[in-house]
């Protein structure tokens, strides 16, 4: 069984690169053909899921989707490479700056959405008390 998983691991990750298919989507129907092959129950495949990694993933898939339909990514590489112009070393110290820029930007909505949380949390601890 060990040896068919890493077989079928290796199929996923090659059978995606080919077809330019998610590699996460592709995995998981492999996965349910394991399930099938193995004679495991779906509970056994839900069971070894998490949640919250599959609903990162989800999220990420969708942000990098986003910002490839739009090209939002490729403009801000092209500003970047212009910018830099015929110095090559100034790539690496612009992109660091941009993602500097970038999270500096992010980093205000997180810290107001933990204090909203840490303010709204102990109200609900005492509503449920």
């Amino acid at each position: 069984m060990a040896i068919l998983s890493i077989i079928f691991f290796f199929a996923a990750i090659i059978l995606a690169f080919v077809r330019k298919n998610n590699i996460g989507i592709l995995a998981m129907a492999i996965g349910v053909i394991a399930v099938r092959v193995f004679g495991l129950t779906d509970k056994d495949l839900i069971g070894g899921i998490s949640v919250s990694l599959f609903t990162t993933l989800v999220g990420i898939t969708l942000l990098f989707s986003i910002v490839t339909n739009t090209g939002a990514l490729d403009l801000l590489a092209r500003k970047i490479v212009a910018l830099a112009g015929k110095r090559i070393w100034l790539l690496p110290i612009l992109i660091a700056l941009t993602v500097l820029v970038l999270v500096l930007r992010v980093l205000p909505l997180k810290l107001l959405m933990l204090l909203r949380w840490t303010l709204v949390l102990p109200e609900l601890l005492r509503l449920i008390a």
